[in-house]
């Protein structure tokens, strides 16, 4: 019989009915429940599929092991196999010391190039990870183990298919709209219960719809924080809009100097430790204020952190050629995923063969078509940006388990996310309808007029703010004209895209900005800085260049 090896490091797992992270609502239930309490006896895709939340479940039945993970992956498992062992864990970097693994060429650059690994690999050859809406049967009962992998959730759950709402009204969908957040608000104050709720408030629509439906709800005990550099206009957004609904708010202010002593900080070490970058580089832009919250005297300890991440960010990423022509070919979507989700702006110096791998590996997981009409590409589009990135980049709850707190994302409830898929593509193509509902909403909640909602999302920018948006508002007209698009769009990035400034985000404070000046990377986030850290090609602590990747141009400004 084959040797079982489980490894839990994170906290939260319980063992009840099975081993479980996690909290979960069983279909026509109001309760949540733990993942721990749920029963996986059968294991069937049909029996996960009815779960809604966010968990990871682990059941040991006989000579069977049975894993899955929820539809967005937010509480990660891995497995492999070698010499005749099954391992499973939720950290990759134990599983890849338990077999003396090796990265591999392919799965690094994949990680350079979008700052994750595709589909189940990881940097290591031998481990992989359970996708987003994954389960697995693990057969222990011969000499090696023998698994057995299905998907019980897709988004979209069916690339080909019509979306169900195509004859709706707009008021019509407006109105179905405010139903499901309905009932998807009651589940979160359900599980709540009377605890502390902290929005993670920005100056946008996203994270301000949270806020206001829990101000609709009713709901007593809301805070919300806002994070960045004294003055920005997201700050004074922010501050607004608390100030309107009249809620307790704090600012955690960034600096250079601030992030330059965190990133060097043993807490930063041991962060990195437990989030892991086996399969993709997390996102730390929050860390600081999060520890910042944490033992401070504004937000009660037991306070349950949400965000505005939501289902409708990956349609906001369709451009126009969706919606310019009512087909699209297979060349023209494979070039809209790269252009879109690949890092370096020169693309890469990847060989022949890495560029078939690629494309065939993008191609699978988004079941491309030679011709497909327009929806129909759209909803593959929206299939990689919700497996890969979306899954594996957007999530922050690590960041909030490590610093004690628990966290929920409503705008990723079931339903939600079931109902946006419906959707008809213009209503979902730059958020349209989701904007058009926010407006809507902060009219009925607060005293402001649905012209002065509408415009409090315009007003109260700085100039600087105004034309950096005003640029954005061109890049998306231009979209608007394929074709032209096509001509004009480098000349757009040469005018009106400068090279990143040291002092545009306090976050490069990571890095001294003598050493920020010699690496030529063109990003204007820390993100792909980091990457280079994690591949080893510089040390950011160091302040040390071991070796530029080879297998990319870098961009010359």
């Amino acid at each position: 019989m084959a040797e079982l090896e489980l490894h839990f490091s994170k906290e939260g797992w319980e063992t009840s009915q099975c081993t479980g992270c996690g909290h979960a609502f069983r279909p026509g239930e109001s309760e949540a429940i733990r993942a721990a309490d749920l029963n996986i006896s059968i294991g069937t895709p049909e029996e996960i599929s009815h779960y809604n939340g966010f968990f990871s479940i682990v059941s040991e039945r006989e000579e069977r092991v049975i894993a899955a993970v929820d539809h967005l992956q937010t509480l990660p498992l891995y497995y492999a196999v070698a010499d005749e062992v099954f391992y499973l864990s939720d950290d990759a970097h134990w599983i890849h010391a338990q077999i003396g693994g090796e990265e591999t060429k392919e799965y690094r650059l994949e990680y350079l190039l979008f700052g994750y690994t595709l589909g189940n690999k990881t940097r290591s050859a031998e481990v992989k990870q359970l996708q987003s809406g994954e389960y697995l049967v693990a057969d222990l009962s011969g000499n090696s183990p023998a698994i057995e992998k299905g998907r019980y959730f897709q988004y979209p759950d069916d690339v080909d298919r019509v979306p169900e709402y195509a004859d709706y009204s707009e008021r019509e969908l407006l109105d179905k709209l405010d139903d499901v957040h309905t009932n998807c608000f009651e589940r979160l104050t359900t599980l709540a219960d009377g605890r502390p709720l902290a929005v993670s408030l920005s100056g946008g629509y996203d994270s301000r719809l949270v806020l206001l439906m829990l101000i609709r709800m009713g709901y007593d005990d809301i805070y919300a924080f806002t994070y960045g550099k004294p003055g920005d206009d997201e700050i004074k957004q922010a501050r607004k809009i608390a100030e309107l609904v009249d809620i307790p708010w704090q600012h955690i202010p960034y600096e250079h100097e601030q992030w330059y002593d965190w990133f060097r900080s043993s807490n930063r070490r041991m962060l990195d430790t437990y989030l892991g970058d086996i399969s993709e580089v997390p996102a730390v832009d929050d860390a600081p204020a999060i520890e910042g919250l944490q033992g401070g005297e504004f937000l009660p300890s037991n306070a349950i952190i949400l965000t505005g991440d939501h289902v409708s960010a990956i349609s906001g990423r369709l451009s126009s050629e969706f919606t310019f022509s009512s087909s699209m070919s297979e060349r023209r979507l494979m070039t809209e995923i790269l252009d879109l989700y690949v890092r370096w702006d020169t693309r890469c110096d990847w060989n022949e063969d890495f560029d078939t791998t690629l494309r065939k590996k993008i191609k699978n997981i988004v079941e491309i078509k030679p011709a497909m009409s327009s929806n129909e590409a759209a909803k593959r589009f929206e299939r990689f940006g919700w497996q890969e990135r979306q899954s594996k980049l957007i999530p922050r709850n690590k960041i909030y388990e490590y610093y004690g707190f628990d966290w929920w994302l409503p705008l990723w409830d079931r339903e939600y996310v079931a109902f946006w898929q419906d959707v008809p593509l213009r209503y979902r193509q730059g958020k349209e309808l989701h904007k058009k509902y926010i407006v809507e909403l902060m009219s009925e909640v607060t005293e402001y007029s649905h012209a002065e909602a509408k415009d409090s999302f315009e007003s109260g920018w700085s100039p600087q703010s105004r034309v950096d948006r005003t640029i954005d508002r061109i890049d998306k007209s231009l979209r608007q004209y394929p074709t032209l698009d096509r001509v004009l769009r480098p000349m757009y990035f040469k005018v009106a895209r400068d090279p990143p400034e040291y002092g545009s985000d306090p976050k490069f404070g990571i890095m001294s900005e003598e050493f920020f000046e010699e690496i030529p990377t063109g990003e204007y986030y820390i993100h792909g800085y980091r990457i280079l850290d994690s591949l080893g090609y510089i040390s950011i602590e160091n302040e040390e260049i071991n070796q530029f990747p080879s297998e990319v141009s870098l961009p010359q400004w």
